[in-house]
Formats: C-alpha cells, sequence, structure tokens
C-alpha cells in the first residue's frame, strides 16, 4: 500500500532479476528464512560471482530461484554433509550416470524429502508407500537408521541386476546417500516447503531493494517491541543513507512513517 504498487506474487515478480540476488547475498536482513548469520554466510557464497560463473560452466544455466531453494534446504541438519561443496559450486559425482541424472536439479546432491522418495523407490526397491514411511521419519524427526540396511540391501541388489553394477562399487556408491538419510533423522526439508519459502524470501528482497523505504517503515511497525530486531532494521536503513528519527511533532504519525523528500523514517 505504502509503495503504490499491485501486491507481489510469483506470477508478477522476476525471479530471474540478478540485481535483487546479489542484494541478497550482500545483506540478509529481513530475508524470510534467512536472517541468521549461518544462513547469510550460505547465501552470500552460493551467490558469489566466482560460484555462480562456476556452476554456469558446468551445467550451462542458473536458475537462480532454484539455487536459492537448495539454500534453503542445505541449512537444515540434512545439509550437513554436503553444504560446503554445494556453496563452492561444485556439482557432485554420485558415481553413476543414472544417479547424476535423478539429481541433475539439485546439482548433484539429494536436498529434498522428494529426492529421497524417488532414490527409495527407483533405486532400493521400496515402494511409494514404503518410501514414505521412511519420509515421515524426517518430517517428524522420528530417526531412520531403522531402515539402512534395508536401503543399502535395495540398492545394491538394484545396481547390480538393472546397471550391472558390482557388489564393491555399489557399496561404495550408497555410502553418501546414507550419510544423507542418517543426518535427515533430525530434519530434511521438502521442495514445496522450500520453493515458496524462496518465493516469499525472493519477494523481501525485491521489495527491500526497489521500495526501500516503504518497506523497512514497515518492517519497523512489525518488529516495534523487538529491540534487537529493530536495531538491525535501523542498521540497515542507516547503510543505505536513510535516517530513522525520533518521535517529533508534525512529523510522527500513530507508527513509525516516512517522509521520502527528507528520506527519513520517524518513530510513531
Amino acid at each position: 500500500k505504502l509503495a503504490g504498487i499491485e501486491r507481489v506474487n510469483p506470477d508478477n515478480l522476476n525471479f530471474n532479476d540478478i540485481f535483487v540476488w546479489e542484494d541478497i547475498a550482500k545483506d540478509n536482513t529481513s530475508i524470510f528464512q534467512m536472517e541468521s548469520d549461518f544462513a547469510g554466510h550460505i547465501v552470500k557464497q552460493l551467490f558469489s560471482k566466482e560460484v555462480l560463473k562456476k556452476i554456469k560452466q558446468q551445467i550451462g544455466h542458473i536458475d537462480y530461484l532454484s539455487l536459492f531453494s537448495m539454500a534453503n534446504g542445505a541449512i537444515r541438519p540434512a545439509g550437513e554433509s554436503y553444504r560446503d561443496k554445494m556453496c563452492q559450486g561444485i556439482v557432485n559425482d554420485n558415481g553413476h550416470p543414472v544417479l547424476n541424472e535423478m539429481l541433475s536439479s539439485t546439482l548433484g546432491y539429494l536436498v529434498y524429502q522428494e529426492q529421497i522418495i524417488e532414490f527409495l523407490n527407483k533405486f532400493c526397491g521400496f515402494s511409494m508407500g514404503q518410501a514414505d514411511l521412511v519420509r515421515r521419519g524426517f518430517a517428524k524427526k522420528t530417526g531412520t537408521e531403522q531402515y539402512i540396511p534395508q536401503i543399502k540391501d535395495g540398492f545394491i541388489k538394484t545396481m547390480q541386476e538393472k546397471y550391472n553394477t558390482s557388489k564393491e562399487e555399489a557399496e561404495k556408491i550408497i555410502e553418501s546417500f546414507l550419510k544423507v538419510i542418517e543426518d535427515a533423522s533430525d530434519y530434511l526439508f521438502s521442495l514445496n516447503h522450500s520453493l515458496p519459502y524462496s518465493m516469499i524470501g525472493f519477494a523481501c528482497g525485491y521489495l527491500r531493494k526497489y521500495y526501500t523505504i516503504e518497506y523497512l517503515t514497515v518492517l519497523l511497525n512489525i518488529n516495534e517491541g523487538n529491540q534487537e530486531k529493530t536495531t538491525k532494521i535501523i542498521e540497515y536503513a542507516k547503510s543505505k543513507g536513510i535516517k530513522v528519527k525520533p518521535i517529533e511533532f508534525g512529523k510522527s504519525k500513530a507508527n513509525y512513517f516516512f517522509d521520502k523528500a527528507e528520506n527519513t523514517i520517524y518513530r510513531g
């Protein structure tokens, strides 16, 4: 309302706006799901010019929203074993072309619940129903240890019978998958969470970049009473040359409000 624009949504946002992504990577203040120092470090690495260039050289194109969604998944506990490599732009080789093809959309990494369901179904002899029981273990954080022997045996059997892979080679290939599945006991993200969360994060970045004073005014009102967040918002405002001033007669309203001509936000 303050900006005088249509409410932003996935249909009217340009997710290929590299200027927004660069801005998000530079500073993660107020970016949905990405406000922690840890998440900010991940995104800064992944969206650095060097890493983006490396990814483009390896796969030929970059889908920025998918990359951000991967970061959203990688900051969860299940991402511990691969997030450093992913953030360096290293496309993972899973040891077999069919596995690399299955995980091509996530640079060769097992990131989402949906991918593990597909992996268990296609490569480990699980029915879709059985695979979903494993997925529920990730979603509810109830553990996956009891499934590990069945997953390992099923994978070795499939790779031997369907892809003519030796038992020794199959045992070697499955190790990295088992590590993600074990780590996922503490929580593995799903694509149907990560993608919408990433769209919201991008929307925050878009509004912050192009409607900065209006966006920061709303943030200050939403976070009134939260001193830590208020301090961060004021620091960000200052970094953009926007002054945040105390209550002033003739300027202040009931809530925080801005004077665009003065590039100033006044406290309510």
